[in-house]
């Protein structure tokens, strides 16, 4: 079964608590679960890098396949730089805000902006794959791009955990088809 996690980030001074963003994601990401077949990890809300480090290290530790790390209000980047280039995927998450009109509340479309840049950009080099997803787990977005997520998550496991045989040789300037083996399953190819 996979692991998900959902681990909320979030600044003190913007309203998610207020707005009660951890609980109803969580509720909502609970339900999914039974529902998409998958166990769910949902530590402690994030603030700082030092609370960052400590969660992916724990999920790192715990097997945990993909973090789904939501930016429920706005966050500081350096969040983002804990859970990049770890064992597991990786998916940024923003909600809607909760108002359409006056002061806003969350800013954590903005953050989620950030953190899409930090990982493109910032973080070229290492180029770290991740997906995108926006609004709460009802969303008509949400669910249809969790389950396409999952259902990739669950090739590249079982994928990982296949053997598979080279019989013959690689056709002449076939070189995309060339892999590299251990010295064990390479000489017993031959």
């Amino acid at each position: 079964m996979l692991r998900l996690a959902y681990v909320a980030s979030h600044l003190t001074t913007y309203y998610a608590q207020e707005h009660d963003i951890f609980r109803l994601s969580k509720a909502g990401l609970t339900t999914l679960s039974k529902d998409l077949s998958f166990e769910l990890y949902a530590p402690e809300p994030v603030v700082t890098r030092e609370d960052a480090m400590r969660v992916a290290n724990d999920l790192e530790s715990a097997g945990v396949d993909f973090v789904l790390l939501q930016s429920s209000s706005f966050v500081m980047g350096d969040v983002v730089l804990e859970f990049a280039g770890r064992s597991f995927r990786l998916g940024i998450w923003a909600t809607e805000e909760p108002t359409k009109e006056g002061p806003i509340l969350l800013n954590n479309f903005v953050s989620m902006n950030l953190n899409a840049g930090i990982l493109k950009r910032y973080l070229q080099a290492q180029s770290i794959p991740f997906k995108w997803f926006y609004g709460d787990t009802e969303h008509k977005w949400f669910k249809p791009r969790l389950e396409i997520t999952l259902a990739a998550l669950r090739a590249i496991k079982r994928l990982s955990q296949a053997k598979v045989a080279l019989i013959g040789g690689i056709a002449p300037t076939f070189y995309n088809l060339t892999v590299i083996a251990s010295p064990v399953h390479a000489s017993s190819c031959k």
